[in-house]
């Protein structure tokens, strides 16, 4: 008997092969419901009555990228780079293909996006994680064991978590975990095909969360919009820092949506704050520059 296991898989992003931590597949086959609403003289369902529907192609992959694994990652996650090195996030997105090699048969999966990714960390010894969901167009093909073929791996280490600053109101903030998310909100359209014959981004969505302590230096981030009823935007950074490398999210306008602390037993209370990112009349929303060597 053959082992199939997860430790053996292997994952290319746009010929680029990436380390992982998980891949989920949601590609679905549905079937074509011809009997539900039809009156046949019988409460069973006939088998003859089914044929397949449309194919839904979806994946979610997490990654802990390094920051040369990121250089090639941000031109699909929505990025243009220009000049080089700045990376500013526009409103359109690239198509690539996916490769998953899963020890018995390796799948090509063409005409893919990514409609959702999350950059998030938390304190201790971890790595930066980035979740990619991404969606495709094209059924997959099948190829033998064996045929997985892309550029090798990187060779860096992952951005640990310990290496970032968090800049909110031109004030360096101390703060325990992050969540960065953009959302193209990508529509799968459906014409008369099984497969999706377009994606189109429709309505981009972005957010900060985090949590800092709820000391004397953070209090006017939540007394500010709750307690003086003000809700004006402020700026924002998220930086990291491991030489030769940098990487600088610079998030344009920070609308706070924010609530009161908890208080969890004697530990220590922390502010949960939580801001929908958007552009201003002059910057896109999220502009990024990094330098992976």
């Amino acid at each position: 008997m053959t082992c199939v296991q997860g430790a053996k898989t292997q994952l290319a992003i746009n010929g680029q092969q990436f380390p992982f931590i998980s891949y989920r597949p949601v590609v679905v086959q549905e079937l074509m419901d011809g009997q539900t609403q039809a009156i046949t003289g019988n409460l069973q369902p006939y088998d003859e009555r089914w044929d397949a529907g449309i194919l839904r192609i979806n994946h979610r992959v997490i990654l802990e990228p390094t920051p040369q694994e990121l250089d090639v990652l941000l031109l699909l996650m929505g990025f243009a780079e220009s000049p080089t090195d700045t990376f500013t996030l526009g409103q359109s997105l690239t198509s690539f293909t996916l490769l998953v090699d899963m020890v018995t048969k390796v799948y090509t999966y063409t005409d893919t996006v990514i409609g959702r990714w999350r950059l998030q960390g938390r304190r201790g010894s971890t790595p930066i994680r980035l979740i990619l969901d991404m969606m495709g167009k094209a059924r997959p093909t099948e190829g033998n064991a064996g045929s997985f073929s892309a550029t090798a791996r990187k060779t860096d280490a992952p951005i640990p978590f310990t290496r970032g600053t968090l800049t909110l109101d031109s004030t360096a903030r101390e703060y325990n975990q992050f969540d960065l998310v953009c959302d193209f909100n990508v529509a799968s359209q459906y014409n008369n095909s099984q497969v999706p014959t377009d994606l189109c981004p429709t309505n981009m969505q972005m957010a900060l969360a985090t949590s800092v302590p709820f000391d004397s230096t953070n209090l006017n981030l939540t007394k500010t919009p709750i307690i003086s009823n003000t809700v004006s935007s402020i700026t924002g950074t998220l930086a990291f820092a491991r030489s030769p490398m940098s990487s600088s999210w610079a998030l344009a306008a920070l609308r706070p949506e924010q609530r009161m602390p908890d208080i969890l037993g004697k530990t220590e209370i922390r502010a949960p704050l939580f801001y929908r990112v958007n552009r201003t009349s002059s910057n896109e929303a999220i502009i990024v520059t990094h330098t992976s060597a």
